[in-house]
């Protein structure tokens, strides 16, 4: 033809749908729906699929290279493996937290133990006059 390129529809909306995905990913995090450090994975994603969109020829490329002989298969592929590393990713960031949760868990328990002995210590030396509080003492009832 003369040069000029003209884009399948399907490549249009893959093209459009990247977009769409990175620019909801943008608005999330800057509503604080979603932190920037967990953004990273997911932007890497929608990266590769908005340049696999870009250049469609890439598809066939990768297919031959890992010898697939149906080229969108390996659209399922890269899906399949960009999932793997999101799930790895939260986990490792889920090992963190339940860490963190069991180290507060253990200080919350000591800090208490210690409240609980220092008011052992302080009413073993009072009377029974007053109450430990200092505030007017309590009708017998």
């Amino acid at each position: 033809m003369n040069g000029v390129y003209y884009m399948s529809r399907v490549q249009f909306f893959a093209i459009l749908g990247s977009v769409v995905l990175i620019l909801f990913l943008f608005w999330l995090i800057r509503r604080r729906r979603l932190l920037a450090e967990y953004s990273l994975l997911w932007l890497g994603v929608f990266t590769v699929f908005l340049v696999i969109a870009v250049f469609g020829g890439l598809l066939d490329e990768m297919a031959r290279f890992f010898g697939i002989l149906y080229p969108p298969a390996t659209i399922f592929i890269l899906l399949i493996i960009g999932i793997i590393m999101l799930l790895l990713h939260f986990s490792t960031i889920i090992s963190e937290l339940k860490r963190k949760l069991n180290e507060l868990s253990v200080r919350l328990a000591l800090l208490e133990n210690q409240s609980r002995a220092g008011e052992k210590r302080g009413s073993v030396g009072r009377t029974g006059a007053e109450p430990p509080s200092g505030g007017p003492a309590a009708p017998d009832g």
